[in-house]
C-alpha cells in the first residue's frame, strides 16, 4: 500500500510540473523573421517593371515608381515641377571605361542591367549599368520599401539638390 502512495504521489508531482504550460494564459511565438526571398521576389518584380519603363521610355509610367516623398521634395519643389530634368538627373553615374561622371539622357538609354542589390535597414541599393548607343555608366539608386494601405510599395530616391 505504501508503494502505491509513492507511485500516485509521483504521478501526481510529475503532472503538476509538467502540465501547468497547457492551462495557462498561452504567450504567442514571436513572428518569423521576414523571409528574404518573399521581399525579393516582390523587389525582382518592381526591378523588372522599371527596366521595363526604362526600356520604353515611358515617363509617366517612372514617374510612378519613384518614391512619393522624394517626387514631392525633389521633383515638385527643388526642380519645381520639371519633369524632364528630373528624370534624366536619375541616369548619371561614372562611365565604366575611364570613371569620368556623366549623364545619359533617358530617350538616349538602350539598356538598363542590374548588376548587384545591397539589403539597407530602410530600403536596398540597386546597381545598374545603363548604355546609350556609345557610352555605359555605373550608377546606384536608392529603393525604399514604405508601407502603404497595408502594402509594401518600392520606389527611386535620387539625389537631392
Amino acid at each position: 500500500m505504501n508503494y502505491t502512495k509513492q507511485v500516485l504521489f509521483l504521478i501526481l508531482l510529475t503532472c503538476l510540473v509538467a502540465f501547468p504550460g497547457c492551462f495557462g494564459k498561452k504567450t504567442p511565438p514571436p513572428p518569423p523573421p521576414p523571409s528574404a526571398g518573399l521581399h525579393n521576389v516582390a523587389l525582382q518584380n518592381y526591378l523588372r517593371t522599371l527596366e521595363q519603363t526604362i526600356a520604353k521610355h515611358d515617363v509617366a509610367a517612372m514617374m510612378e515608381l519613384m518614391d512619393r516623398d522624394y517626387v514631392k521634395g525633389q521633383h515638385d519643389k527643388n526642380l519645381e515641377g520639371r519633369t524632364k530634368q528630373f528624370i534624366d538627373e536619375l541616369f548619371c553615374g561614372n562611365e565604366t571605361q575611364n570613371d569620368q561622371y556623366m549623364c545619359i539622357p533617358f530617350t538616349d538609354v538602350n539598356k538598363a542591367n542590374y548588376t548587384a542589390i545591397v539589403d539597407l535597414e530602410d530600403g536596398y541599393s540597386v546597381f545598374y549599368e545603363i548604355s546609350s548607343a556609345n557610352k555605359t555608366i555605373s550608377l546606384d539608386w536608392w529603393i525604399t520599401a514604405k508601407i502603404y494601405d497595408g502594402k509594401i510599395v518600392y520606389g527611386i530616391y535620387g539625389a537631392l539638390g
